[in-house]
């Protein structure tokens, strides 16, 4: 159960990771069928990412493991490979997350649900119902309480809690974009460049909490963050983080300068040679916010890369790389014995 988790865990790490930034309008269009109260939005495009070394990398480990070509040939033909005809995804998590409210993953296009009820049905003991909502055509997998439903709309795929699907179908037929929190979502949204291959919103309490909201008084004043990654040269991450105030703003960012640093001193960081790596990270604040910067070269990522394939085995489960033994120690040599003196001849005996 654990590593079917975890490798549930690294597929949807690798769908988020794989996709690429996009439209602005995209955006707009895809954050009018996502709940009323969404409080953190994800976006990710393949169309510029796949361009990189790293979604190389990332393509050919998926390509090498066994029975993969099927499988990513099943999502081409769906239109759903991010190698090839998937754009861009976008995920959003309602404020009240839970396993019937979220998250709802919204691609923008149109596809055929056919082809993609194909990609359930490989488990022969998969449950695939058709249905309807609003008149257009659903899928649900699975079984009651927490299904998945996935509908094929005018100019979007969408996939989620049913009640998140349906409301996403009322809202293309309605054209409804209320709601304060998606209000605020568009305002961080255009502080936020949208043009990285990943990118991040958050507008209440979920950032909140990862960031200790229950332990530290200053998590309780965050207001919002939001953040990109991308790899066309390297690796450019930027973070930024709203507060009620200057002076939490102020001893956040001291915090996290102080934990960069004692990760960097690790020792089993010094090993990997990433230590260096690690200082480049630049963090401020200013008035009410916190920036995190760090941009690592191309020889960096790799380091990264090199280190996380080796981790990927172990996170799914499959042994880990065999080490060669060293070889057998030859054994040394026997001294060589200095040669006995020759024996010499007894002397005459004496005449009489």
């Amino acid at each position: 159960m654990l590593k079917q988790k975890m490798r549930t865990g690294v597929a949807l790490v690798l769908l988020t990771l794989l996709a690429a930034p996009a439209a602005a309008a995209d955006v707009d269009a895809a954050l009018g069928l996502m709940p009323e109260d969404t409080a953190i939005v994800v976006g990710v495009n393949f169309d510029r990412f796949r361009k990189s070394s790293f979604f190389k990398d990332i393509s050919k480990a998926m390509e090498s493991s066994p029975g993969a070509n099927g499988e990513l040939e099943k999502l081409k033909d769906a239109g759903l490979d991010p190698r090839a005809n998937l754009d861009a995804v976008f995920v959003a998590v309602p404020a009240d997350l839970g396993a019937s409210r979220g998250p709802l993953f919204v691609f923008p296009g149109q596809r055929k649900l056919a082809k993609v009820q194909a990609l359930f049905l490989v488990d022969p003991g998969a449950k695939v119902t058709p249905a309807k909502h609003g008149g257009v055509d659903t899928l649900q997998l699975g079984v009651a309480p927490v299904p998945v439903v996935v509908a094929a709309l005018e100019k979007h795929l969408v996939m989620g809690p049913e009640a998140l699907v349906h409301a996403a179908i009322d809202a293309e037929k309605g054209g409804k974009k209320g709601g304060a929190k998606r209000d605020r979502v568009r305002q961080l949204l255009g502080k936020t460049d949208t043009g990285k291959d990943f990118w991040a919103v958050s507008v209440d309490g979920q950032l909140g909490t990862l960031f200790g909201r229950r332990t530290s008084p200053e998590a309780q004043k965050l207001t919002g963050g939001r953040a990109s990654l991308d790899f066309a040269s390297g690796l450019g991450l930027r973070l930024a983080l709203d507060f009620a105030d200057a002076a939490a703003a102020k001893t956040v960012a001291g915090r996290i300068s102080a934990e960069v640093g004692q990760f960097a001193a690790l020792p089993q960081l010094a090993l990997t040679g990433l230590g260096g790596a690690v200082k480049k990270t630049n963090v401020a604040s200013k008035d009410k916010e916190v920036t995190v910067a760090l941009d690592l070269t191309n020889a960096e990522l790799d380091q990264v890369k090199n280190i996380a394939m080796a981790m990927i085995p172990m996170l799914i489960g499959a042994p880990p790389p065999a080490i060669a033994a060293p070889p057998p120690a030859k054994a040394a040599p026997a001294p060589v014995q200095p040669a006995p003196a020759p024996v010499q001849p007894a002397p005459a005996p004496a005449k009489p």
